[in-house]
């Protein structure tokens, strides 16, 4: 008997040690099977680990009121929409950051949401140019023969400083699916594998024009000063790329940036920043003294950051100014940089002085014989076409002046910054050389780029108590070769 039972406390030992081995065997497979696999996430059956499987985002091109009497080229307008569309649901955490989106008291352009492009429109032929979609390397290739670049329509000129308001017609990668929304960063970054055709979008843009200067604003791309045209001369100071392109270049948070050109407002971290493709609040006016403006605003969301930048052309000439305001909005003290980039085309004909005697390499193709973080002599002939084979780029150290000169190829005009070197001692200069091909796998032509700001490099920032205000203005003038 005793043996009868000892035998059946050891079955019931065996039958129990089994369940419990089955047990943690379908645990393991339930778990198993709730883990996102790569092969998965990259076939799309699941998403990225960036993407908010609960979230759609719609895109809707921005409303303008044109005052322009003229009838501009207006080749596309719509609206799109983006919409995840996973197998899992996700509830987001209550400490997620929310979109970015415009903010609502705009006075002529409706309030718009990310993506960043203002409108998806029908996908257009640009002229004869196709394009290859990118590799996973984010590499296009170049478009053959190469774009013109779009020409900025005048208001209807009355002798007086005067402001309209109108569409310009840009190509444009169509970026408007490789977005991806993170769950804890209010910016987007990009899935390179997904960027689409060239096409022809249309984009708001303000104009401010006098006797002499016609400044062209894009709100929705970060309120960037795109072009200035000498009506003097006939011709355009600024580069801008001929196809809108997005690129790896950006700060590390990102991974990306449009190529753009123009004239940004890069903040509040390095690299061109977090809103140079966001839609601003932008608000021109003519005011009492005959000149007009642009008010241009945004709000970040991760540093807290009011930015105010106020353009005012006067009645005459060929200068204008830019008054820069920063402020604090959080309760906490911040600390961030900001930065003016201003591209000229590159190529024989450039040339760059800068109030300098010595430069501290920030980045150099290794064909050169000087490597980053060193500090070499500087003068005048060291940013011509040429000096350079591949790129640079480099800080200027103990400026002597508070002017800079640039002039972009060619034989045109140039511009002349005059600012205050103790508000705004960061100067910078990045330039490509004829050797680079980048600029042609980018779809546009070489290009330099003059920094000013406040803070003296990319690895310093400066730091606003809360609800403290920097505030500077600065002078921007035309001049001849």
């Amino acid at each position: 008997m005793r043996g009868y039972f000892a035998a059946s406390r050891s079955l019931y030992i065996l039958i129990g040690v089994s369940i419990a081995l089955l047990t943690i065997v379908l645990l393991i497979g339930l778990i198993v099977s709730l883990i996102r696999r790569p092969d998965q996430v990259e076939a799309g059956l699941l998403p990225t680990p960036f993407e908010s499987p609960s979230e759609t985002a719609t895109l809707a091109g921005p409303t303008v009121n044109s005052t322009w009497t003229a009838s501009p080229t207006v080749t596309i307008t719509g609206t799109a929409t983006v919409t995840h569309t996973p197998t899992l649901t996700r509830t987001p955490t209550p400490t997620r950051r929310p979109i970015v989106r415009m903010p609502t008291s705009g006075p002529s352009i409706s309030n718009t949401q990310i993506p960043i492009v203002t409108a998806h429109p029908t996908k257009t032929p640009v002229l004869t140019a196709t394009r290859v979609p990118f590799p996973s390397t984010g590499v296009g290739t170049p478009i053959s023969p190469l774009l013109p670049t779009p020409a900025v329509p005048p208001c209807i000129f009355d002798g007086s400083a005067m402001y309209c308001e109108t569409q310009i017609t840009i190509p444009t990668v169509d970026y408007s699916q490789a977005l991806i929304y993170p769950m804890s960063f209010p910016y987007p970054s990009m899935n390179f594998d997904k960027l689409g055709d060239v096409v022809s979008t249309s984009y708001p843009i303000i104009i401010l024009e006098n006797d002499s200067l016609r400044l062209a604003f894009l709100p929705s791309l970060g309120g960037r000063l795109y072009q200035i045209r000498d009506k003097q001369t006939g011709q355009d100071i600024l580069y801008n790329n001929p196809i809108i392109t997005p690129t790896h270049w950006g700060p590390y948070q990102m991974q990306w940036w449009l190529a753009i050109g123009g004239m940004e407002w890069a903040f509040p971290v390095e690299e061109h920043g977090y809103t140079w493709g966001l839609p601003w609040e932008a608000a021109p006016s003519l005011n009492s003294d005959g000149s007009v403006g642009i008010t241009l605003s945004y709000n970040e969301a991760v540093r807290h950051l009011s930015v105010i930048v106020m353009i005012t052309l006067p009645p005459a000439g060929r200068s204008f100014t830019i008054t820069t305001s920063l402020t604090n909005s959080g309760d906490l003290t911040t600390a961030a940089q900001y930065w003016i980039d201003a591209s000229l085309l590159a190529g024989p004909g450039m040339h760059v002085a800068m109030p300098t005697a010595f430069m501290k390499v920030n980045s150099v193709s290794p064909e050169e014989s000087i490597k980053s973080g060193s500090i070499i002599s500087w003068d005048d002939t060291m940013a011509d076409w040429g000096r350079w084979r591949w790129w640079f780029s480099g800080f200027a150290q103990d400026i002597t002046g508070s002017g800079i000169e640039m002039r972009g190829a060619g034989s045109g005009p140039g511009l002349r910054r005059d600012f205050n070197p103790s508000v705004t001692p960061g100067l910078k200069l990045f330039t490509f050389g004829p050797e680079s091909s980048v600029p042609a796998d980018l779809n546009g032509l070489p290009y330099f780029e003059v920094w000013g700001g406040i803070s003296p490099t990319f690895n310093t920032e400066v730091t606003l108590l809360s609800g403290e205000t920097i505030e500077w203005s600065e002078t921007w003038t035309v001049i001849d070769r």
